[in-house]
C-alpha cells in the first residue's frame, strides 16, 4: 500500500494526480449541494400540495378542500 502511494504521489505525468483529486472534491462537493437543493425544493413542493388537498394552505386560492368555488 505504501509503495502505491509513493509512486502515486510521485506521478508527474499528464494532470496530476492531486489535481484529479482536487477536481472530483469540486464535483463531489456541487452534487451533494445540488442534491441537498433538489431535495429541499421537492419536500417543500410535496408539502405544499399537501396541504392544498387538505385544505389548510392560503395559497391555494384560500378554500379549504369541502368549500364551493370563491365568487359562486
Amino acid at each position: 500500500m505504501s509503495k502505491f502511494l509513493s509512486q502515486f504521489w510521485q506521478d508527474e505525468a499528464g494532470i496530476s494526480s492531486v489535481e484529479y483529486a482536487v477536481l472530483l472534491a469540486f464535483l463531489a462537493a456541487g452534487v451533494a449541494v445540488g442534491a441537498q437543493t433538489l431535495g429541499e425544493a421537492v419536500s417543500t413542493a410535496l408539502g405544499d400540495a399537501a396541504d392544498c388537498v387538505q385544505g389548510t394552505s392560503e395559497a391555494c386560492g384560500g378554500a379549504g378542500a369541502g368549500d364551493p368555488p370563491a365568487g359562486g
